[in-house]
């Protein structure tokens, strides 16, 4: 479990970090565009596990994320492996986005996600 845990840490990391850049090329704060992509997943009919996730790693409520994990794991390992599959879509969008937007280069925004994932397993 703490492996898993451990790629789904790290991985919404990268994805939140990713949504903080986004949100400042919005000239909006993260918490902004986070409530923007929830009042998406409302109309859809579905909460986020995702979102619920990246909200918890912007408070850095380190509690409530492991609280979030723990729990979706217990309740549905199906969902769980899902989730990190989303997180891992999500940060490739936001990757493709950046450089769509002109804002970095594909190349620099993953230099920048190394360097912050090596940062997160040596912690």
């Amino acid at each position: 479990m703490r492996r898993l845990e451990s790629l789904a840490i790290g991985t919404a990391i990268c994805a939140h970090d990713l949504t903080t850049v986004l949100a400042g090329h919005k000239n909006v704060s993260t918490e902004q565009l986070l409530d923007e992509l929830a009042a998406g997943h409302r109309n859809v009919g579905s909460g986020s596990p995702l979102l619920d996730l990246l909200r918890a790693i912007h408070a850095q409520d380190m509690r409530r994320m492991a609280e979030l994990l723990v729990d979706l794991f217990g309740r549905d390992q199906g969902a769980f492996f899902d989730l990190i599959v989303e997180l891992g879509r999500y940060a490739a969008d936001c990757v493709s986005m950046l450089e769509i937007l002109g804002i970095r280069p594909v190349a620099e925004t993953l230099t920048e996600l190394e360097i912050t994932v090596r940062e997160y397993a040596s912690s």
